[in-house]
């Protein structure tokens, strides 16, 4: 019986092969943006044997191909795409659900903007170039727009692209007006001082 992804090695074992469902995999997160994501079968013993598999094509168990050195109940992996696991035990054979890793959207942010007024000035005028992400849909979350008067003090500007895959990443600058008057050192006689003559 080869449907839903099972096959029994032969009739014998079929009441064995039908108390035996599909087994899940779980998954530290559905994409890239943090790092490494781990898969882990959930059907373990020492009497199992496991081997991972890779497929742009998803639920094509046909269309998958084996991981090189994937054989442990868990697996590291970098890269999108769809994955799933078999296990046998020396007669029979699973295979879990298919499990999809998105990619991460690109999207980087400018260096800090620094503009300097005159003491007494509350804010300031300044431009940016917003971030692209190509293929990606770039939004303005937090902070005012290119061109906008930007308050004295440090301005937090965050953008975020948004993938197909409904998959964010997010990256920020900030746009720092400060004053950049000179601070002026008045001299002070302290009366009766001692000269120092060392």
């Amino acid at each position: 019986n080869t449907s839903m992804g099972f096959n029994a090695t032969s009739a014998p074992y079929l009441s064995n092969f039908i108390y035996k469902n599909a087994f899940l995999v779980n998954i530290t997160s559905n994409n890239i943006c943090n790092g490494n994501v781990t898969l882990t079968s959930t059907f373990t013993g020492p009497e199992y044997r496991y081997q991972w598999f890779k497929t742009n094509s998803i639920n094509d168990y046909s269309a998958s191909n084996p991981i090189f050195g994937a054989i442990n109940s868990n697996l590291t992996v970098n890269e999108s795409g769809n994955y799933y696991c078999k296990v046998y035990d020396g007669l029979c054979s699973w295979s879990s659900n298919f499990l999809s890793i998105y990619p991460c959207p690109e999207i980087s942010c400018s260096h800090d903007i620094l503009v300097p007024v005159s003491a007494g000035t509350t804010s300031a005028e300044a431009t940016y170039n917003s971030p692209i992400s190509t293929g990606n849909t770039v939004t303005r979350t937090i902070g005012l727009a290119s061109g906008s008067s930007f308050p004295f003090g440090v301005n937090l500007e965050t953008f975020r692209a948004t993938n197909l895959y409904n998959i964010s990443k997010t990256c920020s600058f900030k746009v720092v007006v400060y004053d950049q008057t000179a601070p002026t050192v008045q001299n002070s006689i302290i009366p009766n001082a001692i000269p120092d003559v060392t």
